[in-house]
């Protein structure tokens, strides 16, 4: 028997335009977004935990853009952090 998977994308972008930052988390099965959430805080680790409950498994990551910024969770100087976060996710169908 062949397990049928099948397959998300979530994407958490930054719009660092404004203080506060927003954090925008976003998922979809093909063209259905199954998920939408607006936080002035880093929160990778929040929709992934929603998306797990509900059977979803993250399969891979990937970090479109990057920015280099002066000033980041009270750490001063360079450095660089990404702006935008793609993570595949599976689950049996």
């Amino acid at each position: 028997m062949t397990t049928r998977w099948e397959h998300a994308v979530l994407s958490v972008d930054v719009d660092g335009s404004a203080a506060p930052w927003k954090y925008q988390a976003r998922a979809w099965v093909g063209e259905t977004e199954i998920y939408n959430r607006t936080r002035d805080t880093m929160f990778w680790s929040g929709p992934l935990a929603d998306l797990a409950a509900e059977g979803w498994e993250l399969v891979s990551t990937h970090s479109t853009t990057a920015r280099v910024g002066s000033y980041l969770a009270g750490i001063n100087g360079p450095l660089s952090y990404p702006v935008s976060m793609h993570f595949f996710l599976k689950r049996p169908a």
